[in-house]
Order: C-alpha cells, then sequence, then structure tokens
C-alpha cells in the first residue's frame, strides 16, 4: 500500500453494488442499465459525506462504460465558481458531443452554492442539451436549488448512514487494513459521533495510530464535551451547555454529528418522556438547518441552545 494513499478514496465504490446504503438509488439506476433509458437529469440532496458524489462517479462510470474518460465526463463543483461566467462555460462543455458514444455526463457538485442567474442560466442549458448530456446536480441544501431546476430532474435525498450499512464498510476497511481487533467493537460508535458520514468517519480511522487502545481515546475524547452537554442539558444550565457544544464543533465535528450525538447521550437522562419529546421538536428542526445554515457555528450552537431554553420554558408555564 502507499504510504500517502487516501483511504477515502481507496475505499471509494466504483461500481453499484458496492456501494452502501442508496438503496432506491442503486435500484433505479440498475434498471436505467438494462433497460438503455437514462434520465437526462438527476438531483442528488443532502448533508456532506453521505455519497451524493459517490454516486454520481459510480453513474458515469457504469453508464459509459469502456467510454469512461474525463472527455466524457465533467466534473465541477460550483463552490469554487458561482457566477454566470461559469454557468456559460458549462453551456460550451455540454453540447460538445461525447467520444465514443452519444451520451455524455456533467457533474455539477454543490449546485446549490449558484446564484439565482447563474441557475437560471442553467435550467436552460440542462433544457437545450438534454439530448446528448446528462446533468447530475449534488446539493446539501435542496431548498436554496430553484424549483424550476429540481422539477427537471430526477430528484434523490441522501441521508446519513446507518450503523448497520457503516459497520460493514468499516469491517472491510479493518480487513484489508489489519486494525486492531479491539476497533471492531468501537464502529458504530464512531458512525454515531460522525454523524452517519463515511468520509468523516474514514478519515478519523486512517488518521488514529494503529493500537488497541487509541481509537477509544480518540472517540472518548471526541464524545467527552456532548456527554457533558446533555447532562448540563437535563439540569437546565444552558450557558454550560452552549459552551461545551461549541468545544464539540471546535475539536472537529460537524453540526449534524453534534446533534445526534446530543441527543444520543440525552435521551436516557431525561425525566419525562414529555420532557424528551420537547427537546425532539428542537432537535427535528436543528436537523434540517444544519444542512443549510449560512451563518458560522457558533451562531448556531447559540440558537439551538436559545430554542431549547425557549421550549423547557413553555413547558414549564404549561405544567406549572
Amino acid at each position: 500500500m502507499m504510504m500517502n494513499e487516501v483511504w477515502r478514496e481507496k475505499y471509494r465504490p466504483t461500481i453499484l453494488d458496492e456501494m452502501v446504503g442508496c438503496s432506491t438509488f442503486k435500484q433505479d439506476a440498475a434498471g436505467w442499465f438494462a433497460d438503455d433509458n437514462h434520465p437526462p437529469a438527476l438531483l442528488f440532496a443532502g448533508p456532506p459525506g453521505v455519497g451524493k458524489t459517490t454516486a454520481a462517479h459510480v453513474l458515469a462510470r457504469e453508464g459509459l462504460g469502456e467510454f469512461f474518460d474525463p472527455a466524457n465526463y465533467y466534473v465541477t463543483n460550483a463552490s469554487d465558481d458561482r457566477g454566470i461566467d461559469f454557468v456559460r462555460e458549462l453551456k460550451n462543455i455540454a453540447k460538445m458531443g461525447g467520444i465514443g458514444t452519444t451520451r455524455k455526463y456533467v457533474l455539477l457538485d454543490e449546485a446549490d452554492n449558484l446564484t439565482s442567474a447563474a441557475q437560471k442560466a442553467l435550467r436552460q442549458i440542462m433544457e437545450t442539451t438534454s439530448s446528448q448530456t446528462i446533468f447530475i446536480l449534488t446539493a446539501n441544501d435542496i431548498g436554496a436549488v430553484h424549483e424550476a431546476i429540481r422539477d427537471r430532474c430526477l430528484v434523490y435525498e441522501f441521508v446519513p448512514h446507518t450503523d448497520e450499512e457503516a459497520c460493514r464498510l468499516f469491517q472491510r476497511i479493518h480487513e484489508r487494513e489489519g486494525l486492531p481487533d479491539a476497533w471492531s467493537e468501537m464502529y458504530a460508535s464512531l458512525n454515531r459521533l460522525c454523524g452517519g458520514s463515511l468520509r468523516t468517519s474514514i478519515d478519523l480511522l486512517q488518521g488514529t495510530r494503529k493500537t488497541d487502545d487509541a481509537l477509544k481515546d480518540r472517540l472518548k475524547g471526541k464524545s467527552e464535551h456532548l456527554s457533558k452537554a446533555s447532562l448540563l442539558l437535563v439540569a437546565g444550565q444552558f450557558d454550560d451547555v452552549a459552551q461545551h457544544l461549541r468545544l464539540e464543533i471546535e475539536k472537529g465535528s460537524s453540526k449534524l454529528a453534534m446533534l445526534k450525538g446530543l441527543r444520543y447521550r440525552a435521551k436516557s437522562l431525561f425525566g419525562s418522556p414529555n420532557e424528551y419529546y420537547s427537546f425532539m421538536l428542537t432537535y427535528g428542526e436543528f436537523v434540517e438547518k444544519a444542512m443549510q445554515w449560512g451563518d458560522d457555528d457558533a451562531a448556531f450552537v447559540d440558537y439551538f441552545v436559545a430554542r431549547l431554553m425557549k421550549e423547557k420554558s413553555k413547558g414549564e408555564k404549561i405544567h406549572g
């Protein structure tokens, strides 16, 4: 193995059968290839690290077969260049036919970052080039993609991976990389702490010393602030809750992983089902906000804790 080989790329699926999760997409895609009836445009939506870009790569690879080549599969990211000039460049690329094939693919990653004018132009390009170019768009925030583009695409929503899905991949990496046996029991916790993001989990695995206790220590350090925040939450000490949640994010957790980790730890600590369900009202709202938050992470934490305080106050008035 090359010492500098990146595991997230080494273990990135190249065919449908290797993909983890995404069952509906995989079933549909297999049918497109069997019937040679491919939709002209697709939109993959969901949080980072759940397989959107991988699905696009697999789709293009299997759809193009022996003609899989950069000339027939153009990959770009809208977070790098979001304006109208960028989309005009895409128009020239999409108008050119494929080499050795009747179709080509264009992947536009993070299409939700495009400006409004760029999205309007993109829709026109998708319409006029649909006979020779298949557009695949990805978005963390589907609400930021214009309705006119969403209506033109077949939309798939990608969600964080379950423990079962993630552990299948982690075990394969475990066996191939000769990881310590003691790590096998920690893979479900790893997935939960990383918010179901395989990319984050695999990066953490590769970056951890290959000793029996190293992963346990890494996960313990990653969860310390969440454990304290959950106890403080139940005690109603909201200023301290916010402080520990900010520290958790500063240590590298995503907003989604922070929310899921807090829920997982706090669930058994609430004094009554009503308290837990009150918490879940805010939790569910902020899971959605985490995918489209436009301000900094500290502001997200402050807003989240403020809403928790408000829900607790409402509950006390009702039962007071």
